[in-house]
């Protein structure tokens, strides 16, 4: 029901703003998407790659830290903890921005005010291909 609603909302704003709408999610939004015949034709599903080592992840993990709350600098950029996030997260963005949160907050907790290799071992985070192993 709720679905229904978003999908009657996202088709409304689209008509009434006069505006392209873009989305981004998982699969399943995909498919909730396409299961509307008006929707499914104003959406052109474009699968976006992981990201990878290089300048532009480096950019992102500037741009991440710099919004942080820390008094100190972390180097996300540092080859130890760029490569830790990125494979920790599997190159999924929301999974990257999750670690980073999750490790500023263990951070500020301690009053370390700095996130290393170790604060992002002590979140608990568990990867993505991990989380569908375990059993629930």
């Amino acid at each position: 029901m709720q679905q229904r609603r978003l999908l009657n909302l996202l088709r409304w704003l689209g008509n009434e703003l006069q505006i392209s709408l873009i989305a981004a999610g998982t699969a399943e939004a995909l498919h909730a998407v396409q299961s509307d015949d008006q929707l499914a034709n104003r959406f052109e599903p474009v699968r976006l790659p992981p990201w990878r080592a290089g300048n532009e992840f480096e950019q992102l993990l500037s741009t991440l830290e710099a919004v942080l709350p820390l008094r100190l600098p972390s180097n996300l950029t540092g080859p130890d903890l760029s490569h830790k996030i990125l494979a920790t997260a599997e190159g999924i963005l929301g999974e990257i921005v999750s670690i980073v949160t999750r490790a500023a907050v263990r951070a500020v907790s301690t009053g370390k005010e700095s996130i290393t290799a170790d604060l992002i071992d002590q979140t608990g985070f568990i990867a993505p291909s991990q989380r569908r192993r375990v059993a629930v």
